[in-house]
């Protein structure tokens, strides 16, 4: 497969192969993060309002249990990740510099993302149990939980 380089636009490298798929590398990174994604615990952990104590259960379980693989998957990750950084510019030693700095923030990463998850599931079967009261009152008159509004 041959690559055809292309004028470097912006600081960054672009070829394109014979099978029209263009590459573009960057060499800098962007001083403007305002279009960087943004993550909240409501968009990794369960925080709706659970209907009783067993769908409470379920999402405080859930919770816990994405806590616990996300912490592995960050101590899995971020030390490889931060070798392959470091190898990029700093050659063999960077990787190994990388890979302990990696390490470490994965370390502390996992730790928060499984605190965040143990309190989160907590929360949630705690949640489950306050509620389970007035569930039971509303079925009794006939009333339907309604899943978009989490209300009866």
């Amino acid at each position: 497969m041959s690559t055809e380089e292309i004028p470097q636009q912006d600081n960054k490298e672009i070829k394109q192969d014979n099978e029209d798929y263009v590459h573009v590398s960057s060499t800098e990174i962007p001083e403007d993060k305002s279009d960087m994604p943004k993550v909240s615990l409501g968009q990794f952990f369960s925080t709706s309002r659970p209907k009783d104590a067993l769908d409470g259960v379920g999402k405080g379980v859930g919770n816990i249990l994405k806590g616990a693989f996300g912490a592995v998957g960050m101590v899995l990750t971020a030390p490889v990740a931060g070798a392959y950084q470091g190898g990029k510019s700093d050659g063999a030693l960077g990787a190994l510099k990388g890979f302990g700095m990696g390490l470490g923030a994965g370390v502390i990463g996992g730790a928060a993302i499984a605190v965040a998850g143990v309190s989160t599931g907590a929360y949630q079967i705690g949640r489950g149990i306050y509620n389970t009261p007035t569930a039971v009152a509303a079925l009794s008159q006939g009333k339907e939980w309604d899943e978009n509004k989490k209300d009866w």
